[in-house]
């Protein structure tokens, strides 16, 4: 049966919140904000296209609070979309992200609790929409246990209990990792580990996945100047499938990032290892909004991921401009190899403030999806214009306009969107 473990665990950090008053270091901030949504496509299909108005409520916040033995970052958002004219059923949609970590022995042994609850593709070759989503939740829990050898020595043990949960795919699993790092600071800026990862992967439907068991090995540097900074890791993997032979591979990681000034940042990646859908799923919120890392398909079976990554930020005091340029090839293991794609994506955004209350955004992104055996290429444009006008200091009002389009190439089935969205938003920081 499905299950969701998030709940219990929002629950349980208000709960030792009240338990624990000893400490009130208590950070909340929240946005609050209504607008209305005009679409021209809301189904986004080729022909017969729907024309709808929407009411859109929006709430998030943040809440964090440090305390000698625990502290906690809550990120909730719930999204209420009203359709007008009766013609879709309304939707809600709830996001949350949240952390806990309790500090038994501070600085030796910790147990942390997180959780991610997001709405997700459930088919990632379809055209998305707000009607083909999916809720995803994430559950981790474990110990970190340090023990500082001397000298900038120290070895870290982490075990890991996982639990992914889909609403809509039956690809719910649940998997226990530990990890072993031997970690040694040769000096302020230089570290050097080696690590040992190992995990157990298991799903509720094994006829459509394929439980499996890694082992990594791997090496890693990393070097933080005053403006440059890299970061190198390389090692092997062993993936032993249940239904096919053992197979093992290299892998390996480079990150570059140069601060040209106060002003200009460039960061770089390049990697190069095997992943699956649930890991790649937690490893794609480290990356920024924007062109992101691309989230797999909905799969039950590994795959390896080859992907590079540009980014340049310039900003000054009324400006800023993002430009992000990324590429990619995903090769499936076992029967999913049909999803077998090369990726490519061009994002740029630039937000200005044309006065003290008036500022102009635009957003621009270029993708391009490849699946080979398919022989079906997906090319999507979003271009986006909005304005934002602050009212007062806590309440702006909001105008955007945005065309959205996707070319398939080989196929019929794309599309072409117009949207219109203006709302009022409360913001208290």
């Amino acid at each position: 049966m499905k299950t969701v473990v998030g709940n219990f665990f929002v629950c349980s950090c208000f709960l030792l919140n009240m338990f624990f008053k000893q400490a009130y270091a208590l950070t909340l901030s929240y946005e609050a904000s209504v607008g209305v949504e005009w679409s021209d496509n809301i189904t986004r299909v080729e022909e017969n296209s729907i024309q709808q108005i929407t009411t859109v409520y929006d709430l998030s916040g943040t809440l964090t609070h440090q305390a000698r033995k625990y502290s906690f970052n809550l990120r909730p958002n719930i999204i209420y979309r009203d359709y007008q004219g009766e013609q879709f059923a309304d939707q809600t949609f709830t996001t949350f992200d949240g952390t806990l970590l309790y500090r038994i022995r501070p600085g030796t042994f910790d147990w942390s609790f997180e959780n991610f609850l997001t709405q997700t593709l459930v088919d990632q070759q379809a055209v998305p929409t707000p009607f083909g989503l999916q809720d995803t939740n994430v559950f981790l829990t474990g110990p970190d246990m340090n023990v500082n050898i001397g000298n900038g020595k120290s070895l870290m043990v982490a075990i890991r209990y996982g639990n992914f949960y889909y609403s809509e795919t039956d690809t719910d699993n649940d998997r226990a990792g530990m990890r072993i790092r031997f970690n040694n600071n040769t000096n302020p800026v230089e570290h050097h580990a080696i690590s040992f990862d190992a995990a157990s992967i298991r799903y509720e439907n094994t006829l459509d996945n394929e439980n499996y068991k890694r082992d990594d090995l791997y090496y890693i540097y990393n070097r933080r100047g005053i403006r440059a900074s890299t970061e190198l890791q390389i090692g092997f993997t062993r993936i032993s499938p249940q239904k096919q032979a053992d197979f093992q591979d290299l892998m390996g990681l480079l990150r570059l990032r140069y601060e040209i000034n106060r002003h200009n940042d460039v960061l770089f990646e390049l990697h190069s290892w095997y992943t699956d859908t649930s890991r790649n799923f937690l490893t794609s919120r480290a990356y920024n909004e924007g062109v992101r890392r691309f989230s797999s398909a909905i799969s039950g079976y590994v795959f390896r991921e080859d992907f590079s990554y540009l980014r340049y930020s310039w900003d000054r005091d009324n400006s800023r401009l993002d430009f992000e340029i990324s590429g990619g090839h995903h090769d499936y293991m076992g029967r999913d190899d049909y999803l077998d794609r090369k990726l490519g994506a061009i994002f740029m955004g630039l937000t200005r403030d044309l006065s003290r209350r008036l500022a102009v955004i635009l957003r621009g992104r270029f993708t391009r999806a490849n699946y080979y055996s398919q022989q079906v290429i997906n090319i999507d444009k979003y271009l986006t214009l909005g304005f934002r006008y602050r009212i007062g200091r806590n309440l702006n009002l909001n105008l955007n306009y945005s065309n959205n389009s996707r070319n398939i190439e080989n196929e019929d089935g794309g599309y072409e969107e117009n949207l219109v969205y203006l709302n009022l938003a409360y913001i208290r920081r």
